[in-house]
């Protein structure tokens, strides 16, 4: 499994701007695009780490483990989560 065939758009914000509250994925679905947002002071591994929500997400084929695909006041249910990731490696 990997993420070669996902068009994946990065946006980080630069000095002074103050338009992410956080990083975080979006999926834009007329650009069929995973958006990364990047919060100005980027962390060393804040790029690496989203990407590692959109790859596991494709590995349990369950979208809706990324936050932002639901509300903000939702939340993915873990045992729903580790339940498709067991369910995957007994495949």
């Amino acid at each position: 499994m990997d993420l070669i065939d996902e068009k994946i758009i990065i946006r980080c914000e630069e000095i002074g701007e103050n338009i992410f509250e956080w990083d975080d994925i979006t999926f834009d679905v007329e650009k069929k695009a995973f958006l990364i947002n990047i919060k100005y002071l980027p962390q060393k591994y804040s790029i690496i780490h989203e990407l590692g929500h959109i790859y596991l997400a494709k590995e349990v084929k369950d979208i809706r483990i990324i936050t932002n695909y639901y509300p903000i006041n939702q939340y993915m249910n873990m045992r729903a989560l580790l339940d498709g990731i067991q369910s995957h490696h007994r495949a």
